[in-house]
């Protein structure tokens, strides 16, 4: 009984040890079965064809294949009161206030009007931002568009609302990041 018991112990600590040992591949294997049926005077033939393609990736982070413990951040983002964002078919655009920001939209006789108020948060590149006494938290996401989070108190969920940057400002933007070096999101 108690070799059957040690024998049990060494079989469970052998099997433990190959499971936690294997060593995680990114690799992807597709098989093509390919049936091809010719029907003729002297019968019908078929003839199977099979393909295995493999393909094995080599994950490198900054030139190391080896690496794997690294940290990723975002940097965060300052305001730029020379480009223009659309949300819902209306073009807003950042002014200069003494202690943050406005989000101007256009009017139909094309005066600047005041949409929301944003204020720097003590966490560099989050700014609180105001629409008639709502506030919400508003950040950008990698590909440079406005991100504003609101709470709903009511219903208790986030909605997220995008204010995506204009096309040609993400142009230059993306000239400016190859500039300096600095990879954009695509």
């Amino acid at each position: 009984m108690k070799m059957m018991k040690n024998a049990l112990v060494v079989f469970a600590l052998a099997a433990m040890t190959t499971g936690f040992a294997q060593k995680n591949v990114n690799e992807k294997e597709e098989k093509v079965i390919t049936k091809t049926s010719v029907t003729d005077n002297t019968g019908k033939t078929t003839s199977i064809k099979e393909v295995i393609k493999e393909e094995k990736n080599a994950i490198a982070v900054n030139k190391r294949i080896d690496a794997t413990n690294f940290t990723t951040y975002t940097t965060p983002m300052q305001v730029d009161t020379n480009v223009s964002y659309t949300n819902e078919g209306k073009t807003y655009r950042f002014a200069e206030e003494p202690n943050g920001y406005g989000l101007m939209t256009s009017t139909e006789d094309s005066k600047a009007m005041k949409y929301a108020t944003l204020r720097p948060m003590s966490q560099k590149g989050y700014y609180f931002f105001n629409v008639n006494g709502v506030s919400s938290i508003s950040y950008y996401n990698n590909n440079g568009d406005f991100v504003v989070e609101t709470y709903n108190e009511e219903t208790d969920e986030v909605t997220v609302t995008t204010y995506f940057l204009d096309k040609e400002d993400r142009k230059k933007m993306v000239q400016k990041m190859k500039a300096n070096k600095m990879q954009p999101k695509k």
